[in-house]
């Protein structure tokens, strides 16, 4: 297994002029710097889970879109610190601090806060990314105590629940593993009565040509996918095509 505090390494690789222009333009256009989407990638084939590269990607496409930013927010932090019971604690060396000691706060807006890419960033927000892939809604603290930010202590506020041109689905454990893994390229959905906002999404994407951000979630693992395509196959039973 590595190690959290394992020494990053330059790579150097190739690639066609053309290309590599347009993909610094679209990386430009979502605010992502390039270097950070060639390491999802190494990532991503690492680990054969393609959600930490989807996450980066989606935020080039996606541009500032709240979901986008914090998927992108959680594969960054991961890759900078770790969590011990809401201390932040650094993964490599920086400045005189030297890898797995607590990094340095700051108080910003009231809140203590990290600087992740030169930007400062409230340390709840860390904490909640480095234990979910993306989200929708402002963390907050359950007891309102802003210096306590264990996990446990973290939530979503009610800003969670606004309507947003996003599609949530629940699946089982074995088809949350097979997405991730590639294997399942599609999800089939139930709507229920009062899922009319469901409903009212999936329509759109039938109707629209460009893709709808879909948050896949088994009720502890969550990970961020494009639904491409959706067909009616029966009375409120939808087929998702997911990439």
């Amino acid at each position: 297994m590595v190690s959290d505090f394992e020494k990053d390494i330059p790579v150097s690789i190739r690639v066609n002029s053309l290309v590599y222009g347009a993909a610094q333009n679209r990386a430009s256009q979502g605010n992502v710097k390039l270097p950070d989407i060639i390491r999802a990638a190494f990532e991503s084939v690492a680990s054969g889970d393609a959600t930490a590269f989807n996450c980066v990607l989606f935020k080039v496409v996606a541009g500032s879109d709240q979901l986008a930013h914090t998927a992108w927010l959680s594969r960054r932090v991961r890759e900078l610190f770790v969590d011990r019971d809401g201390v932040l604690i650094g993964k490599s060396d920086r400045g005189s601090r030297k890898a797995g000691e607590p990094v340095g706060l700051a108080v910003r807006g009231g809140l203590p806060c990290v600087s992740v890419d030169a930007k400062y960033v409230p340390v709840r927000d860390v904490v909640y990314a480095l234990h979910h892939e993306c989200w929708r809604g402002d963390v907050v603290n359950v007891d309102s105590n802003i210096d306590n930010n264990r996990y446990e202590n973290l939530t979503l506020s009610d800003t969670a629940n606004e309507k947003s041109l996003v599609l949530n689905v629940n699946l089982s454990i074995t088809e949350l593993k097979a997405v991730i893994a590639g294997r399942q390229k599609a999800v089939v959905i139930s709507c229920n009565k009062n899922e009319t906002d469901k409903v009212t999404v999936i329509t759109e994407l039938i109707t629209r040509e460009s893709s709808i951000p879909v948050l896949l979630t088994d009720g502890k693992r969550q990970t961020v996918r494009q639904a491409i395509h959706a067909a009616a196959i029966g009375d409120s039973r939808f087929l998702i095509s997911v990439v």
